[in-house]
């Protein structure tokens, strides 16, 4: 998936959660290069910069947030599916999809950079300069590839939507790349600066006005996918225009720099790092994006039109994707506490961690997954009137690879804490290349099956790639990670299969070593039994 996608549910719209190692890191990055920091840049580092918010209170308000928006999104979207043709959503998710793979290339990595540095210059005095040289680069950058973009618009309408005479549609999304540019600028900003409080209110206003003016605009005009193009836009200038405020307020309370910072001396360190940065994300957002954009450029005229089968696919990830979303949530919450773990030397103890959210997770969401498919002819046979029956046909698949997805999510948080994360590229890389390989031989064929076949081996190639990775730096698995690998695969044969098999093994796992160890069966217990007693202990006080 892409970062876009995962987090959020419309294109480069995105939830942000601080990672909860990122101040140590900066810490530690900062004693080694500063030895010589005055006392006045100590206390500068010790101290809270104003306007900023503790990780707790961060986590809590981008939690509620993260439910908000998800509630938001959920319903725009299947809004969209109701209100458009499948091949009008089709259109959609293909600029949907571009944005979300061009909004990170053309600002070259650079907001990537706020929060490995931030902290970085505003030990050194230098946070003001860094901020200015950063901007204006980004600025310029992305302006010279939306100006590119506007003025030559053939090429791109070809790539994207697989006919050069949609010009006018792809300077629709020039614009709209330009306003989400400006705001995942701000809203990286405000991560680094750790302003959980702007982070949040941005990303709501964004996710709502996006949902009332698509919705209005379907709804009152007769454009069909411009009219979520300019949604987005608009959307993405209203969020930017909001956080403009907060930016302002946080550019007042910074300190004034105390050292020159010298261009040089900037882009020496930024370069390599930013490009690092500029590589991966495009690796990771082509591994998630390929499947749609082979579909237009290789399905045969039999399977009808690609920008139909398009949007039949999109329907189908909707739900799928809110699964995903949720699994990277958790997989960011984790983090911390694997690092402490890390940080003190208990590999071990961080093995069996990962082991028992990957076994968990495993069973969780094939039975959420077996839900969603028992639900799903309620949800695309009445509310969407069976407009979609391609994208229902491609659902259980769909949740498969979304569950392998998620579970690697989790499990590649070992190669973080080894800072290995180049190894999670190459597995990526390797499953972006059987994806393509794949989706050449089996597109012509099959068409939208085999474009969701590709993806489902190449997501978990990539997962067994990870694993493989993990086990090579000293992660201790036992066999049932393997077969909560293989567990997925119920959802594939259906509803009852599903959430009967999952029902099963969850209720065999406790039952001899082949799942469960006894030592994750007695850590199961004792936290299931701990909120079983003070319930029990609650209800005997008004004698139930």
């Amino acid at each position: 998936m892409s970062l876009s996608e995962i987090t959020a549910d419309a294109g480069v719209e995105a939830t942000y959660i601080p990672s909860a190692d990122f101040p140590t890191e900066s810490i530690r990055h900062v004693a080694t290069e500063c030895p010589a920091a005055t006392d006045a840049d100590a206390a500068e580092v010790i101290s809270e910069p104003v306007g900023t918010d503790s990780l707790s209170t961060s986590v809590l308000l981008l939690g509620g947030m993260t439910v908000a928006q998800k509630a938001i999104g959920l319903a725009r979207n299947i809004a969209f599916c109701g209100l458009l043709l499948d091949t009008e959503l089709g259109r959609w998710s293909l600029a949907n999809s571009f944005l979300g793979l061009a909004a990170p290339l053309v600002m070259a990595g650079l907001p990537g950079t706020f929060g490995r540095y931030v902290e970085h210059y505003r030990a050194k005095g230098q946070l003001r300069q860094f901020l200015l040289s950063t901007s204006v680069a980004c600025a310029v950058i992305s302006a010279l590839c939306v100006i590119l973009l506007y003025v030559f618009p053939s090429s791109c309408a070809w790539l994207v939507f697989g006919d050069s005479r949609k010009t006018e549609l792809v300077r629709l999304t020039a614009l709209a790349l330009a306003a989400v540019v400006a705001f995942n600028f701000l809203a990286e900003l405000f991560i680094a600066l750790r302003q959980a409080r702007l982070v949040s209110i941005t990303q709501f206003v964004n996710s709502l006005v996006f949902a009332v003016v698509g919705v209005a605009l379907l709804a009152g005009t007769s454009l069909r996918e411009e009219a979520l193009i300019h949604a987005f836009l608009v959307a993405n200038v209203v969020s930017f225009l909001v956080g403009c405020h907060g930016a302002r307020e946080s550019w007042r309370s910074l300190p004034s720099d105390s050292r020159r910072l010298g261009q040089r001396e900037l882009w020496s360190k930024m370069v390599p790092f930013t490009g690092w940065i500029w590589a991966s994300t495009l690796l990771i957002n082509l591994f998630e994006t390929a499947d749609r954009f082979m579909l237009v450029h290789l399905t045969p005229g039999r399977f009808g039109s690609a920008d139909a089968l398009v949007g039949q696919y999109h329907c189908s990830r909707v739900v799928p994707l809110m699964i995903v979303g949720l699994a990277c949530m958790f997989a960011t919450v984790i983090v911390p506490y694997l690092s402490h773990d890390w940080e003190q030397g208990r590999r071990d103890v961080v093995s069996r961690r990962l082991n028992l959210s990957m076994k968990m997770m495993s069973l969780g969401l094939t039975w959420g997954s077996a839900v969603v498919l028992a639900g799903a002819p309620l949800l695309f046979g009445w509310v969407l009137h069976g407009k979609y029956d391609a994208g229902l046909d491609a659902l259980p698949l769909t949740l498969t690879y979304c569950t392998w997805f998620s579970i690697g999510c989790v499990t590649q948080t070992y190669l973080s804490c080894a800072e290995r994360t180049s190894l999670i590229s190459v597995a990526y890389l390797l499953g972006l290349a059987a994806n393509i390989v794949l989706n050449f031989v089996l597109i012509p064929t099959l068409g939208l099956s085999g474009a969701v076949t590709a993806t489902a081996v190449s997501n978990l190639i990539a997962l067994v790639l990870i694993q493989l990775y993990n086990i090579r730096l000293g992660m201790q698995v036992d066999r049932g990670v393997w077969i909560a690998m293989v567990v997925p695969m119920l959802i594939c044969l259906g509803t009852l299969p599903a959430l009967m098999g999952s029902m099963i093994v969850a209720v065999l796992a406790f039952r001899g070593r082949w799942y469960f160890s006894p030592d994750e069966r007695r850590l199961l217990w004792d936290g299931v039994r701990g909120p079983y007693e003070r319930v029990r202990g609650r209800l005997r006080v008004f004698g139930v």
